[in-house]
């Protein structure tokens, strides 16, 4: 029933290479964003540099301690985060279950498309399906 009803369905007047184009740019655009913080990363960079001349210039006879003083606490910053993430007080940035150029791709299908997860839970629904439970039932409501 979904197949006919998709491809029964114009296309609005967009070719299929005009639908290429916007899903590709769509890919791209979503792509470019990147992730994490080059600033964060610089700035502990410049930190650790600066510790580095702070002990060339104390001299190699007095800097032991300190040596051992900046070993124990990046060593225990770094036990802290292991723990943290490990039982979830921290975590990283929320990343995409789905790639972009997949995301594209089903956004742009002519077929219904519903992924949901174990429990039943709807976790995304392409255009095509909402368009298609618009039209049965008045629209698509996301269960709780």
């Amino acid at each position: 029933m979904m197949t006919q009803l998709s491809q029964g369905k114009s296309h609005e007047g967009k070719s299929h290479d005009d639908r290429s184009r916007a899903l590709l740019a769509r890919t791209r655009a979503a792509g470019a964003g990147g992730g994490g913080s080059i600033g964060f990363v610089l700035l502990i960079a410049l930190l650790l540099c600066a510790a580095t001349v702070g002990l060339i210039v104390i001299g190699r006879a007095h800097a032991e301690p300190y040596i051992f003083a900046l070993l124990a606490v990046l060593a225990t910053v770094g036990v802290f985060v292991i723990f943290a993430l490990a039982a979830g007080l921290l975590r990283g940035p929320a990343r995409d279950r789905a790639t972009p150029l997949l995301k594209a791709v089903l956004d742009g299908a002519d077929d219904a498309t519903l992924v949901t997860d174990a429990g039943g839970r709807v976790l995304y629904a392409n255009a095509a399906y909402r368009k298609l439970m618009a039209s049965i039932s008045g629209g698509l409501r996301a269960r709780p």
